[in-house]
């Protein structure tokens, strides 16, 4: 267990060093994350949906899926977003990378178990 999670931390700089630019895009700003997002995707066990909030603290992004179940903390650059998450109660780790789109997130993740699975993003409606 070590080992994955030494592994998947070299991931996770790797992401954010081949995501990292020194020179700013002359294309337009990337969108504003928005507070809330209505998400689908895929995980070894079929297909899910859920809830993803994001809170802006300083120069970092806190991230949590399925009311708390699973947490996380990213880096944006650009149009990008880089995150580390883990799943409460089974301490499973993983890394995603976002695509910042307007009122859209396409995700990429893995947990280290031999996949790369998809998680698409729309912007949600605040809870009434």
């Amino acid at each position: 267990m070590r080992s994955m999670r030494i592994g998947l931390m070299v991931l996770w700089c790797w992401m954010l060093w081949i995501s990292a630019s020194p020179y700013p895009s002359a294309a337009q700003p990337a969108p504003d994350l928005a507070p809330r997002y209505e998400c689908s995707g895929e995980t070894p066990d079929g297909r899910y949906q859920t809830t993803l909030t994001i809170v802006v603290e300083a120069e970092y992004y806190v991230l949590d899926w399925r009311a708390g179940r699973v947490v996380g903390l990213g880096i944006r650059e650009a149009d990008r977003l880089a995150v580390a998450f883990v799943e409460r109660g089974s301490g499973t780790v993983g890394v995603a990378m976002y695509q910042i789109l307007p009122g859209q997130l396409l995700g990429r993740w893995s947990i280290g178990d031999g996949a790369v699975y998809r998680e698409d993003c729309l912007v949600g409606q605040p809870a009434a």
